[in-house]
């Protein structure tokens, strides 16, 4: 296989790459047909065309196979482009991710040599918005053509809401000289947000009509179709978020709905978030759409997942129904206890979507709130009311899990009116309905695994 190149319109032709036999190969012998590669076959060639062959203003290019019954060669991706010879690009600066918490960050900018000189030294930097410059020079490095380096830059402490971060190269510095000779695509531009802090409770319903609303984020890292407001759907109001997955370009995409920092959690005994959503389940069983609500206590970097479905199992309507739109009808409400994920501390909420273009997804009304319960609840771990009671009464218990194995009540005479055995599976809020038997004083007894608890109640 030869690449050749001509300067006077195919007169004459000189060989920049010329290889045969096994230096050619990429992938081991065989004596049958070579006709399907694999990835790891595929071998990128780079081939520098300089110097002389490009003073007359105009090349071709012939890429020539010579058979000398060997066996099939396959090219693909052909570019021919102009390069200098110092030409850094900035590819990436993470973090910043799309949504951060107003707390230090240290950026780490990804460099590429898109020249055909080994650079030895360069500056990157970047700015918050309009702010100040931060500027890392990097030097003692043999940066080779093609190679990539992480540079960690300046830490920086963002402000809250929406900021534009901007990063660029400048000042390479190879054998030949000093300069990048091609700065336009030395600068990256990246947005992020910067959430606040919010208190309990928190109720969003999507009715106003500015998206995201205030104090929450959307994270799209994709760039595809995402989180959105609409008025085509809604369980209460008028309208409600949803992901246009049905109509998505790509497959395992991810887009998160990021809540601000909710703090102020300490003064309540639990959490809870509600939630109603919408969704149709694809016909697609290997490439399912999935929910998950997840927690994070320390500004995504570690999260616990508080709730997740997928499929099938995600469907709250019976059958596929194509570019989903739910009735009224159509919406499951979920409640969660979120105690045992964040406990008390501060905490943000992500409802993390993984599609794969199977359907849309609707979500109304979501709502955080506190819950405190009463001090002798806390003070003995258990509370009986109302007491005196008509037809039913209520026991309450305070530790999570419940210990509670059993409950007996008895009449005045010690005969065994009532009872229940749990197993340990009792509830933190249980309803007895004790309708049948005849007004009067009994003696209920609570049967926990350390301790056994007697109490008068009086039926009116």
């Amino acid at each position: 296989l030869q690449v050749l190149v001509s300067t006077d319109c195919g007169a004459t032709f000189k060989a920049y790459f010329n290889k045969s036999g096994t230096a050619l190969a990429t992938a081991g012998p065989s004596d049958k047909a070579y006709t399907n590669p694999i990835t790891s076959d595929w071998k990128t060639q780079k081939i520098i065309i300089d110097g002389s062959a490009l003073s007359s203003g105009s090349i071709i290019v012939k890429f020539r196979n010579t058979s000398d019954y060997g066996n099939n060669i396959f090219i693909d991706n052909i570019n021919i482009k102009q390069e200098t010879s110092r030409d850094l690009t900035l590819l990436a600066i993470n973090p910043p991710t799309g949504t951060e918490c107003a707390e230090p960050i240290s950026p780490v900018a990804t460099i590429k040599n898109a020249g055909f000189s080994t650079i030895t030294g360069f500056t990157v930097s970047y700015q918050i918005n309009n702010g100040a410059i931060a500027q890392t020079t990097v030097t003692g490095i043999s940066l080779l053509p093609d190679a990539t380096m992480n540079v960690p830059l300046n830490v920086f402490t963002p402000t809250g809401g929406n900021q534009v971060l901007t990063g660029f190269t400048s000042a390479p510095v190879s054998s030949s000289g000093t300069g990048d000779e091609s700065p336009a695509n030395d600068t990256l531009r990246k947005s992020f947000f910067v959430t606040g802090k919010v208190s309990l409770p928190i109720t969003e319903g999507f009715e106003n009509s500015t998206f995201p609303p205030t104090g929450w984020s959307v994270d799209n890292p994709d760039g595809d179709v995402t989180w959105q407001r609409t008025s085509a759907a809604a369980k209460a109001g008028t309208a409600s978020m949803f992901i246009n997955n049905y109509n998505s370009n790509s497959t395992g995409t991810a887009d998160n709905f990021v809540s601000s920092i909710i703090t102020s959690t300490s003064e309540f005994d639990s959490i809870y978030v509600s939630f109603d959503y919408a969704y149709s389940a694809g016909n697609s069983s290997s490439q399912s759409d999935t929910l998950e609500l997840r927690a994070t206590t320390d500004c995504g970097k570690t999260f616990t997942t508080v709730w997740k479905k997928y499929g099938t199992d995600l469907q709250t309507v019976t059958g596929f129904q194509p570019n989903f739109t739910p009735a009224n009808s159509g919406w499951q409400n979920v409640k969660l206890n979120l105690f045992s994920n964040v406990g008390s501390n501060e905490f943000q909420l992500y409802f993390a979507f993984k599609g794969n273009r199977q359907n849309n997804l609707y979500i109304d009304n979501i709502n955080l709130f506190g819950i405190t319960v009463p001090a002798r609840l806390k003070q003995q771990g258990y509370l009986i009311y109302p007491n005196p009671f008509h037809h039913q009464f209520i026991i309450r218990n305070y530790e999570v899990p419940v210990t509670l194995q059993s409950v007996r009540i008895y009449n005045s005479v010690g005969q065994m009116v009532w009872a229940k055995d749990y197993y340990g599976k009792a509830y933190t809020l249980m309803n007895v309905d004790f309708d049948t038997p005849p007004p009067g004083v009994y003696i209920l007894k609570l049967f926990y695994t350390d301790k056994t608890v007697v109490q008068k109640i009086v039926k009116q």
